[in-house]
């Protein structure tokens, strides 16, 4: 009798150290702690990482656009300003044009014409030259037994242009060449230019004919006021 009492309680005993082992155990199954769900606010005394903004939709991610993109494009037929200087060798290189090699000139220099010098360029009073003239330009024979000089003048106007023909007509020294003469010496206008040429008879016909073609036909008649003697 007490050896099978003793029996019951061992099997009890067992029962019960087997329950509470189970219990503790989970059934002899592992268990894993689940993640804590992820929050987007951080926990106190933690700073807070700030994202950077998106960039912005639309136009406002191009590139910028520089001003000379925007700039409207150079007028290519715009004309370019002509002074008196280009003026005189468009005609010159005209002139050249015109005539044989042997008729030529060869080498010439250009050189303004001011006050000082007027009166042995174009045979101008400092005075006339004030008066009338605004720019004034020489071409000249670099050799100086050449009796040779084109100039062309710029005057305010065409009535002004008309005056100074008719007192380089009058005051010009075509002898002023000491060891030769032009065939013929001659002064033309057009508009507010006027042209004076001493050289060779075939060089003045082709200066005048290209000072007509660059300056229209507005030029009027050349005064040929001097001719070299037979």
């Amino acid at each position: 009798m007490k050896r099978n009492f003793a029996l019951l309680l061992i099997a009890l005993l067992a029962l019960l150290s087997g329950a509470l082992f189970g219990c503790g155990s989970g059934g002899g199954q592992e268990t894993t702690a689940s993640a804590p769900a992820s929050s987007s606010e951080a926990p106190p005394g933690v700073p807070v990482e700030t994202q950077p903004d998106a960039a912005p939709s639309g136009d406002a991610t191009a590139e910028p656009v520089s001003p000379s993109d925007t700039s409207p494009p150079p007028t290519e037929d715009a004309p370019l300003p002509t002074d008196t200087k280009s003026m005189l060798e468009t005609i010159v290189a005209g002139a050249d044009a015109l005539l044989a090699d042997e008729d030529k000139v060869g080498m010439t220099f250009t050189d303004p014409v001011t006050a000082d010098n007027c009166r042995g360029m174009l045979g101008l009073t400092e005075d006339e030259f004030q008066k009338y003239v605004v720019g004034a330009y020489t071409s000249n024979a670099a050799i100086i037994s050449i009796a040779h000089e084109v100039a062309l003048i710029e005057c305010a106007n065409a009535d002004d242009a008309a005056q100074v023909k008719a007192l380089v007509a009058k005051g010009f020294d075509s002898l002023r060449w000491i060891c030769a003469f032009p065939d013929r010496s001659l002064a033309v206008e057009s508009d507010k230019y006027v042209l004076l040429a001493a050289s060779s008879a075939k060089y003045c016909d082709a200066i005048v004919s290209s000072f007509t073609a660059e300056l229209g036909d507005a030029a009027g008649q050349a005064d040929i006021f001097y001719t070299k003697p037979e």
